[in-house]
């Protein structure tokens, strides 16, 4: 560490000795860094001693200035204001005085200082104290501005958590939507392009700043432009694209999970996604919205990051619905349905209406899920699972669990 002998006049040093300041305007032809002693000298014969704990540069501040942040310098003169005696106090003193967060200086501090600064600067200019060359003057005049700049500044961590943050949303949203990647490269042009335009502040008449405010600047425009990209795709879903009908009547639609198919049966329009029925409507167009509605859904569900669903399990039948909609139903085919063998259990779909019809009674499609065929035979319903195509075991190895 290094000790710099500094001359301060009577002013800033009662300010630093009452507390009222922690700090001081300097010009930085010292090479200060973090943990070097200052002996500060004024001319009424008062010494001081002080550590520097922070270092503020850049950030508005004019080339060959900087802010620093001092912390009182425990010496072995100190008494111990425990026993009052000398010579031990040492590094616990020092973090005593500092606290947890001695080494940080915040920009209302900072702006603190500068103001102060100002303050001093003129009132030199106002003869209190005659000689002020140029450079103070120009120091001087451009000080407000400075100090409201380090106020306007976002924290560095913050801003930089929030567009890391947007960009990996942004990222997985376009993941999501597959056909969308154009959006995210015009993205990237529009941030190198804002990118550019904020690097030439320091041209544009404001060559005190020259680059000091570019990098917050920079990240100011990027998250803006980032945000308004995100919430864009947050609320527009492409419609699907419908082909057909086929020569069977049938309607068709690819998307970024899969597809989904309107075709006609003889109870009339059914959906189905990625080949598995999802519910019967009276025309295309209701079925088709209720693909689009689907769709919507399971977008706005990749795009968002909820916690964890619990994992999917077989259910007792007697928690099942019995409104009419249909379900996935584990059966046990025990009246020989081919062409499973006796006492097979399987997967298929099906439904009940007992709030409708007040007949409590199961209703199978005849499509084993698990066998891949059609079956002939009625069996015994013992499970149920909320529609999806069903990846679950099946209990074959003991009957008796569910």
């Amino acid at each position: 560490m290094t000790s710099h002998d500094l001359k301060i006049d009577p002013a800033p040093l009662d300010d630093l000795l009452s507390g009222d300041k922690t700090g001081e305007v300097r010009r930085d032809d010292r090479g200060f860094a973090v943990g070097d002693t200052v002996r500060l000298t004024c001319a009424d014969g008062r010494e001081a001693e002080r550590r520097i704990t922070h270092i503020q540069r850049g950030y508005g501040l004019p080339d060959g200035i900087c802010v620093l942040s001092y912390a009182h310098q425990v010496g072995a003169e100190d008494a111990c204001p425990s026993c009052g005696g000398t010579g031990h106090y040492g590094d616990a003193a020092r973090r005593a005085f500092d606290g947890p967060d001695g080494d940080l200086v915040s920009r209302e501090a900072a702006a603190r200082l500068v103001d102060a600064e100002c303050a001093r600067i003129l009132s030199k200019q106002d003869g209190i104290i005659p000689a002020v060359d140029t450079n103070l003057r120009m120091i001087a005049s451009v000080l407000p501005d400075i100090a409201a700049a380090i106020l306007a500044l976002p924290a560095v961590e913050q801003g930089n958590a929030e567009v890391d943050r947007l960009t990996a949303e942004l990222d997985s949203m376009c993941q999501a939507l597959h056909a969308e990647g154009d959006l995210h490269l015009a993205t990237k042009a529009e941030v190198a392009a804002l990118r550019d335009k904020v690097q030439t502040l320091g041209t544009e008449g404001h060559a005190y700043r020259a680059g000091k405010l570019a990098g917050a600047e920079i990240r100011r425009a990027e998250r803006d432009a980032l945000r308004a990209q995100v919430e864009a795709m947050r609320v527009t879903v492409k419609s699907l694209v419908w082909e057909g009908p086929d020569e069977n009547g049938d309607f068709h639609a690819d998307h970024a999970f899969g597809s989904y198919e309107v075709y006609r049966a003889v109870s009339g329009l059914w959906l189905s996604r990625d080949g598995v029925y999802s519910g019967r409507y009276q025309t295309s167009d209701l079925a088709k919205a209720a693909a689009q509605a689907d769709y919507d859904a399971r977008i706005r569900a990749a795009l968002s990051t909820p916690a964890a669903a619990a994992p999917q399990e077989w259910k007792t039948i007697e928690t099942a619905p019995k409104d009419g909609r249909m379900v996935c139903l584990l059966v046990d085919y025990t009246d020989g349905a081919a062409p499973l063998d006796d006492a097979e259990i399987a997967a298929t779909i099906g439904f009940n209406s007992l709030d409708d019809t007040g007949e409590d009674e199961w209703h199978l499609v005849g499509w084993s899920w698990s066998q891949d065929c059609f079956t002939d035979g009625q069996g015994t319903v013992i499970g149920w699972t909320d529609f999806s195509p069903p990846a679950l075991p099946l209990p074959n190895a003991d009957k008796g669990e569910v």
